[in-house]
């Protein structure tokens, strides 16, 4: 049962501190360093280019950072946003394009509703000031 008393995040330190995990590893990052983070951790598994990396932790803010205007549905692709990320990592725009063909034949982007979005899987999801995130290796013994 969860203590109601505490922070979010206490709450969690609690929770991941009585659980039994065999191997655990905490880091100390700055808040302004969530995502690149966040993604340098995934991309062990997801082998990304650094500039595809650079794009995706991009897209991980804009996801968390979009406020809804007038009824618009949100679209993490859409061309003020592209120019954005262009005027902010200086790649041109058939670059780009190819670096968001990589994430979403990846399956980290994906089309909902007719518009792109980051898949819920990969949207990071912090408690208070932490972030948990668990890797399950399911591996079979060969015979």
């Amino acid at each position: 049962m969860l203590d109601t008393r505490c922070s979010e995040s206490e709450t969690l330190r609690r929770v991941i501190n009585k659980e039994n995990i065999m191997n655990d590893y905490s880091k100390h990052i700055a808040r302004e360093d969530l995502y690149a983070e966040y993604v340098r951790i995934l991309n062990s598994q997801l082998n990304l280019s650094d500039r595809e990396a650079e794009l995706f932790a991009l897209l991980l803010k804009v996801d968390a950072e979009w406020e809804p205007t007038l009824g618009e549905p949100k679209n993490i692709l859409s061309t003020d946003i592209r120019r954005a990320i262009m005027k902010k990592t200086l790649v041109n725009k058939n670059n780009l394009s190819k670096y968001i063909g990589v994430l979403k034949q990846k399956g980290i982007l994906v089309k909902s509703n007719g518009v792109y979005e980051v898949r819920e899987m990969f949207v990071p999801k912090p408690v208070g000031d932490l972030l948990e995130i668990v890797f399950v290796l399911d591996y079979q013994n060969k015979s």
